[in-house]
């Protein structure tokens, strides 16, 4: 038994009995399959530890946006996020004002980690999902899925992360076209700003038709964004695009 085996083997019973399937594997192909799924459990147990430490250190409290006095804790509450790995599961502490304002739980540790309230899916996993979606039908993405690193979704999970996509980046897009016309937009930022410009068309291509006003804007704004950047030859396709669709009208 190697050293490593023999860690792994003396955690929790669900692990042994998974390394078991790895170990008793008939095929090189179940025993990879046997062992992402080890791994992913044990990534599971190595977030939920770092989790569990932080949540132990330390919490500033902010104060109250309504009274201004500072939030007192209310003890520790169970939050689980589900992501590429599995679900994850941790306790963090949560506050409330001392005067009862309604400004719901405060949960410090959230903000830290960039999770929004009520947040039940990271964003790595809706971007996945979003991305296949952007290829292949709804209820295909979800059993790819499945196949491809074992989460289970529903079709209209991943059609509502879509949706949802749409629309906040229709919101950046239309910031985005403020500042490059009132030219505040530095150089740097204008390069950066064509890979979201064309991830937002992916997505724009996947919920509305060709000829939708907003898909029309999108292509406007990445192919003048291009030549600006003297990048002719990427710019050429999308207004070769722009241009059926005017003659289309």
């Amino acid at each position: 038994m190697t050293a490593l085996i023999k860690i792994i083997s003396e955690e929790e019973p669900i692990v042994q009995k998974q390394l078991e399937e790895v170990e008793k594997a008939t095929s090189v192909c179940k025993m990879i399959m046997a062992a992402w799924k080890l791994g992913q459990m044990l990534m599971v147990m190595l977030v939920e530890e770092i989790l569990a430490q932080r949540a132990k250190e330390k919490t500033q409290w902010p104060n109250c946006e309504k009274c201004g006095n500072q939030l007192q804790s209310k003890g520790f509450v169970e939050r689980q996020i589900l992501c590429i790995l599995g679900t994850i599961r941790w306790k963090r502490r949560i506050g409330r004002c001392p005067k009862g304002c309604h400004i719901g739980q405060i949960a410090p540790l959230d903000e830290q980690l960039a999770i929004a309230p009520h947040q039940q899916t990271s964003m790595e996993l809706k971007k996945i999902g979003s991305s296949l979606a952007v290829f292949v039908a709804y209820e295909t993405a979800a059993n790819l899925m499945k196949q491809i690193i074992g989460i289970e979704l529903s079709s209209s999970s991943i059609w509502q992360w879509v949706q949802t996509s749409g629309k906040q980046a229709k919101q950046w897009i239309e910031k985005e076209m403020l500042e490059m016309a009132q030219g505040q937009m530095p150089k740097e930022e204008q390069i950066e700003a064509i890979a979201c410009l064309q991830e937002a068309l992916a997505i724009y291509d996947q919920v509305f038709p060709a000829n939708h006003p907003w898909v029309t804007k999108l292509l406007n704004t990445y192919s003048q964004l291009l030549l600006k950047l003297n990048r002719n030859n990427e710019a050429q396709p999308l207004l070769d695009r722009i241009a059926s669709l005017n003659l289309s009208d």
